[in-house]
């Protein structure tokens, strides 16, 4: 009987062993909020810059004081 309970034992932790792990630290379950900003970061990367219209410089008049004496 004992060496039942011992070819059962072993059966058993082997079996137990060869599944794969499912648990996982709290750090690598998928957060959706980080997610989604992962996915933003990403759709920000591959848009083009804006593009930046520089306007002409307008000069402005001098207007020039004359000062009494």
């Amino acid at each position: 009987m004992r060496p039942l309970f011992a070819l059962s034992g072993a059966a058993l932790f082997i079996c137990a062993t060869s599944l794969p792990a499912w648990a996982v630290p709290p750090t690598v379950t998928p957060s959706p909020g980080y997610e989604a900003r992962l996915a933003e970061q990403r759709r920000a990367a591959q848009l083009p810059p804006p593009a930046i219209v520089e306007k002409p410089l307008r000069r402005r008049s001098v207007v020039r004081h004359r000062h009494k004496r």
